[in-house]
Formats: C-alpha cells, structure tokens, sequence
C-alpha cells in the first residue's frame, strides 16, 4: 500500500535516528520521534497539543543510555516486529477509512495499538494516558472502538506476545539491544513513580 510523502518522510527520519542514537534496531519509538518533526502534519499537530515534544521525546532517548553494545550489527539496520506490525495496521486502518494513502495519522494510531511498546511507553512517562490519546484520535478521525476493533486489538496483542520469541530466533543481536531499550524504560519509569 502506498504511504503519504509525510508518512514516507517520517519513516526516513526514523531510521536516521536509530542511527544517530547508536540503536542497532528501528522501533516504534524511532517513529514516534520522527512523526514530531513532520511539520503540518496531523500526528504532529495532536502530538503537541497534549505536549508531548520533540524536545522532551529526545530527552527520554539520552537517558536511555545504550553502553558499550556493538550498534554496528550489520549494513541495514533493521525494524522490529512490532514496528512492522504498526505498520500493518496503519495499513489496515487506512482501508477501513477508505483512504488511498497511509498518512501520519495512521501511523500514530497504530502505535497506540501497542500499549506494551517503547514508544506508548514514553508517552505515559511524559504524563499522558497513551488509552486516553488513543480514544482522542479514534473519535477525531471518525472511528469508534468497536467490539470488532477490541478483538483486532487483542488479536495483535496475541501476535506480539511471541514477538521476544521471534526475535530470539531470527535477529538475536537486535533482541539483545530491545531489551536493554526495555529494561532502561522500566528504570525511567519507576523513577518517575517514585518522584510522584
């Protein structure tokens, strides 16, 4: 399916910080930055507007120091599932909206389908309610969440759950730099309970 020239942009921008931040893999969390600096963009626009920043996203990958791993993992740097997974269902989004293109607004709402994921993640530690924001947009594009959209949604946590599995078996060094990601954000977020 083709994507919009912003939503392009944003997956360009995505890679690029993967890189700039010595990750060896491309999450979720890549693309979420990278939809802040899609400018007149919806993603951006209802991003903002509930302050979440690019500023303060690019804080919370500073803290998430990576060490000393090797980010030289390979020549193409690669997605992981749940990345590729968003990504179906912005697809899948956008036929249901009857849209020709994937735009920005899929791409967000996709993320938020996956409350287990970095970048929903960092949105609750920047003080949003990642269900809220999702409930927000689904009613400002027109959807409603719908017995059949909470099955889709369980269906997808489901797949997501072998995900760790997959990884294992297939992109072993990439798992090894996901789940430091992961444990760092677990550090990020204990502390902010404790601070509250």
């Amino acid at each position: 399916m083709k994507y919009t020239k912003q939503a392009r942009e944003a997956i360009k921008k995505a890679e690029a910080f993967s890189l700039e931040f010595g990750h060896g893999y491309i999450g979720t969390e890549h693309l979420l930055l990278a939809l802040l600096y899609i400018k007149e963009s919806y993603a951006a626009d209802v991003l903002q507007k509930v302050e979440i920043t690019a500023e303060k996203m690019r804080q919370l990958f500073e803290k998430m120091d990576m060490g000393d791993l090797d980010t030289a993992l390979s020549a193409e740097i690669e997605w992981t599932p749940k990345a590729q997974m968003a990504f179906e269902r912005a697809e899948s989004l956008a036929v249901k909206m009857e849209i020709e293109k994937v735009g920005t607004q899929h791409l967000l709402l996709a993320i938020l389908a996956d409350q287990e994921s970095i970048a929903v993640r960092f949105i609750s530690i920047l003080g949003v309610s990642p269900q809220e924001f999702q409930q927000r947009i689904m009613q400002d594009l027109g959807l409603q969440n719908s017995r059949t959209d909470r099955r889709e949604y369980r269906e997808n946590r489901d797949m997501e759950n072998h995900e760790e599995e997959m990884l294992g078996r297939e992109q072993g060094a990439i798992l090894q730099q996901w789940q430091t990601a992961m444990n760092l954000i677990r550090s990020l977020e204990e502390n902010r309970k404790f601070k509250e």
